[in-house]
């Protein structure tokens, strides 16, 4: 079988990854679209007031997570698991590199396949930033069940 694929065409609705696998990039003024993040000051967040930097980060994390899923930011429900948004393993990777490379700090992989929130991860990245408290518990559901695949 053979089909006619009009690239340009295609990529208005493509994810980013696969945009870029064909060499192509998505159009201006398509909600895929999402400009590059700014990188954020980990020195300024530590020193901002707790309040502040918890506006910070969520605006961050959201910023990071909608160009990694290929949504507007303004359409991303902080509060809905990022595996039940389409998150995979690979979008997992990018996520935990670019937060671990813009602020110097790790969080672990498994974090990230659990399907937290952008709201869980932005209080994980504060407890990491500043040492304050203990690490904030996941109220995602896990990403599976005991027995079941």
């Amino acid at each position: 079988m053979v089909i006619s694929l009009d690239p340009a065409r295609f990529a208005r609705n493509a994810p980013p990854a696969v945009a870029a696998l064909l060499g192509v990039a998505p159009i201006e003024g398509s909600e895929r679209v999402t400009p590059a993040v700014a990188r954020p000051d980990a020195a300024a967040l530590c020193a901002a007031r707790a309040d502040e930097r918890g506006v910070m980060l969520r605006q961050y994390v959201r910023e990071i997570v909608a160009r990694v899923l290929g949504f507007a930011a303004s359409k991303l429900d902080p509060d809905a698991s990022l595996t039940a948004l389409g998150l995979d393993s690979l979008m997992a990777v990018q996520l935990k590199n670019c937060s671990d490379g813009d602020l110097g700090i790790v969080i672990p992989m498994a974090r990230f396949i659990r399907g937290p929130s952008v709201n869980e991860i932005a209080s994980e990245i504060d407890v990491l930033l500043t040492g304050d408290g203990a690490r904030p518990e996941p109220t995602s559901a896990p990403a599976y069940e005991e027995g079941l695949l």
